[in-house]
């Protein structure tokens, strides 16, 4: 008697053997019974599952035996074997053998194939979002070409400076200001005049993404260095160009070491007469505004009696977002606003120049937002 294929098989006597009718129903595809009678007239069950690893293996049951045979051996779906008939078999039901590979041209052919598939699906997938695929080509290229770019910066400050100067600062500026041109950029500058003036000061600027890094040496002054998170300075060869180029390196997660580097910092502006540019926001904001800032870049100012010259940079958000992964071409545009003094301020006055600076900053960032565009012509 032939029971139907997706029926579990249920053995009379003590010999029999049970396929799990609940097992059959979870995967009716994979599994399928008989029972019938051997010459002797003893129930026998027989089952197979299709194989489902890289052995190519098909596990079978015989009454309480468990065995496996090649796929390509097992008999016609519509086929009830004896025990006897079915090739394969082991003499000791507790034996576990694994037969050669199929050879089947079709499965060998798409497992040699697997490698090149995978690839082609992902770039298919990325091209159906074009925005997707070009905001990740022009972000790995530009990290990638900064990092070549200082490559060869570091054996030309060696050579020029002997080591760590700010004088380093002119050779990474000339390297890294064709960049903007790679990526589609464009800068438009008002308020170069408030640069011109002499001595060291404190460049203060909102700070959006690392393409900050392209405004900055669109107009970084002569003997100007920045100060930067400590963790860039693990960022390979840029980050051995950022020393060269006398960066100073804070930890901004221990206050007592920041301040202690602001303090030799203020001595340094004065003893070397050099300029410092700071990112007084603290982290990367495009929230479309300015973070509040910390009081750090004032505590500099004010123990070096220097001035703060404030720099806005305008939203990145008409042609770049992170988030929302688009990276087209667009016009950045960068507003110098006249200097802050701050002769005669102590430690008491950094509250108020914090929020003064913050003002006037805002208020810029705001007005050339509004003004900004993606596809802007090339202005200096």
């Amino acid at each position: 008697m032939l029971q139907h294929p997706h029926h579990s098989c249920e053995a009379s006597g003590a010999n029999g053997a049970m396929t799990s009718h609940a097992a059959d129903q979870q995967q009716p595809s994979r599994k399928w019974a008989h029972k019938t009678a051997d010459d002797d007239g003893e129930t026998v069950c027989w089952s197979w599952a299709p194989p489902r690893n890289k052995s190519k293996t098909v596990h079978y049951r015989l009454n309480n035996l468990k065995f496996q045979q090649p796929y390509y051996d097992r008999p016609a779906r519509g086929a009830c074997p004896s025990p006897s008939s079915v090739s394969g078999a082991p003499a000791n039901p507790t034996d576990q053998f694994t037969l050669p590979l199929s050879t089947c041209p079709v499965m060998d052919v798409l497992l040699w194939m697997a490698p090149l598939v995978v690839p082609l699906a992902v770039l298919l997938l990325l091209w159906s979002s074009r925005q997707t695929l070009v905001f990740y080509f022009k972000t790995c290229f530009y990290v990638a070409w900064m990092m070549v770019l200082a490559l060869v910066a570091i054996p030309l400050c060696v050579l020029k400076s002997g080591g760590r100067d700010v004088e380093n600062m002119r050779i990474i500026r000339s390297l890294v200001r064709h960049v903007k041109y790679f990526l589609g950029l464009r800068f438009e500058v008002s308020g170069w005049e408030h640069l011109q003036t002499p001595g060291p000061y404190v460049i203060i600027s909102n700070h959006q993404s690392s393409l900050d890094v392209l405004g900055l040496m669109e107009i970084l002054p002569d003997r100007c260095t920045m100060i930067a998170k400590k963790e860039l300075i693990y960022a390979g060869t840029v980050g051995i160009v950022c020393w060269l180029g006398g960066i100073v390196f804070i930890n901004r997660k221990k206050t007592s070491d920041a301040k202690s580097v602001m303090a030799d910092a203020a001595k340094t502006m004065l003893d070397e007469r050099i300029r410092l540019w700071v990112f007084p926001e603290g982290t990367r904001n495009q929230r479309g505004d300015l973070l509040p800032f910390k009081k750090g870049a004032f505590h500099l100012a004010v123990q070096a009696q220097a001035p703060i010259i404030p720099v806005v940079f305008s939203s990145y958000n008409t042609f770049y977002k992170r988030k929302e992964r688009q990276f087209k071409s667009g016009t950045i545009r960068l507003k110098i606003l006249p200097k802050i003094e701050t002769k005669g301020m102590t430690s008491e006055d950094v509250a108020s120049l914090a929020d003064k600076s913050f003002d006037a900053m805002r208020s810029a960032f705001l007005d050339i937002s509004t003004l900004s565009r993606p596809n802007g012509p090339i202005r200096h």
